[in-house]
């Protein structure tokens, strides 16, 4: 398959990058995971793997209805576009060419231009007793939802500081759990009693939450039973793909790890590659749409099919870039233990003592430690520990965050079947370092 342009993401910038890209004639394919189009802002969990009606699974009624109601007319401005949902990108090599899981099958579609727009995941911070059965991301408590797996009268506690974790208790109290508190850092209004941390959550338990240890602003502790945790966040971009691309990276902070460097237009530093939504940095309906927009008009402006000046008037009428949140480490992060034997990786396992002991061995970059401790090893390529190996470098190694690099990326990005990934003989089976 042979396009103009492929959008990977099909979340409001994805979306309104293929109306604005198929505007100016380019042909254009979304390739997006879930079975329908609509993604996520604002660390809303857009449908499930399998669940294609609940457009919006986790806010509270009223933000559902209005969300639903802004994505469809954003899918009926996209209707131009050959969209694929229910398929999962697995490979991005030069070309390019992009790797694509469907239905059990891999196909290849090669495009001339390439938009990321990936959006954002909820990694679990590196808090002692992370890694128990209970502790959930957001994701895997929809599928819990799902399977029935929270009972009406569940106990459970979410951790966050937006809100977002408003919206998640919201959603289990429509589902009959009962919300236990917010754990947040800093003090905030909500629904819901907030506990505000002064040290990290610390969950106990067999194999399995059974409470959770607070140290709480003002000297006081407290002890909670509860069966569930779920983690709000913070949040980390995707980037993988644009990894795996070669474009140039820079740590942006705990709070999002990653991130690649583009220009206002959403272009990186390889030709042909763009990105939008929250890889580009945008937070929100409005800055996701305005993202997608832009780098949809820049990829029709290169490939000959628009003039520069309308991106350039495009640019020019941007409403003031609205000043980052000051950067700042989690509690979680501020505290990791270099002595700790919790766990720091889950798929291989490494703790946070291993990853430690290499660090003072001479490891001094990401992909020192994968060698070496194994960490980010796994089938999720690091996706949750990066920011802890960050973390660990900074301060048992004493190496300027700003120097890193992200983990050498290599297919498949996400994981699939081994048949899956060779069944397609022409897709080239290479890793890509940036």
């Amino acid at each position: 398959m042979r396009t103009d342009l492929v959008i990977v993401g099909a979340g409001p910038a994805g979306l309104v990058a293929a109306a604005a890209a198929t505007a100016e004639g380019l042909e254009v394919t979304v390739v997006d995971e879930r079975l329908a189009a609509g993604g996520s802002v604002d660390g809303a969990l857009g449908a499930s793997a399998r669940d294609p009606d609940a457009a919006w699974l986790m806010p509270p009624l009223g933000a559902r209805d209005a969300a639903n109601g802004r994505i469809e007319r954003l899918r009926e401005r996209a209707t131009a576009a050959t969209l694929l949902t229910d398929a999962l990108v697995w490979g991005l090599f030069p070309g390019w060419t992009l790797a694509v899981t469907r239905g059990g099958r891999t196909r290849r579609i090669d495009a001339a231009q390439v938009i990321l727009a990936t959006g954002s995941y909820v990694a679990r911070p590196p808090f002692i007793g992370h890694a128990l059965t209970g502790v959930l991301t957001p994701l895997g408590l929809a599928r819990a939802l799902e399977e029935g797996r929270i009972a009406a009268g569940a106990r459970v506690a979410v951790l966050g500081d937006d809100a977002f974790a408003d919206e998640i208790a919201e959603t289990l109290t429509e589902r009959g759990a009962a919300p236990v508190a917010l754990l947040a850092e800093r003090p905030r209004p909500s629904p819901h009693p907030v506990l505000v941390l002064a040290a990290p959550s610390v969950a106990r338990g067999g194999e399995r939450l059974e409470t959770l240890d607070l140290e709480l602003v003002g000297g006081e502790r407290a002890t909670l039973d509860v069966e569930w945790l779920v983690i709000a966040g913070p949040r980390s971009v995707a980037s993988e793909l644009a990894h795996m691309a070669g474009c140039d990276h820079r740590f942006d902070g705990y709070e999002a790890g990653f991130r690649p460097v583009r220009g206002r237009d959403g272009a990186t530093s390889v030709a042909g590659i763009f990105v939008a939504g929250s890889l580009a940095g945008a937070q929100g309906y409005d800055a996701s749409e305005r993202s997608g927009a832009v780098a949809g008009l820049a990829a029709a402006v290169r490939a000959g099919r628009a003039p520069a000046e309308r991106l350039e008037a495009l640019l020019a009428d941007a409403p003031p870039a609205s000043a980052p949140p000051p950067a700042r480490i989690p509690l979680a992060y501020r505290a990791v233990d270099a002595a700790s034997t919790d766990v720091a990786c889950h798929c291989i396992g490494t703790t946070f003592a291993d990853v430690a002991a290499v660090v003072k061995g001479g490891a001094r970059s990401i992909d020192d430690v994968k060698r070496q401790a194994k960490a980010g090893m796994g089938p999720c390529q690091g996706r949750d520990c990066h920011r802890t190996v960050v973390r660990l470098l900074a301060t048992v190694g004493d190496v300027d965050v700003a120097t890193l690099r992200p983990m050498r990326t290599r297919p498949p990005v996400r994981p699939v079947t081994a048949r899956a990934m060779f069944e397609e003989p022409d897709i080239e089976k290479h890793e890509v370092s940036a």
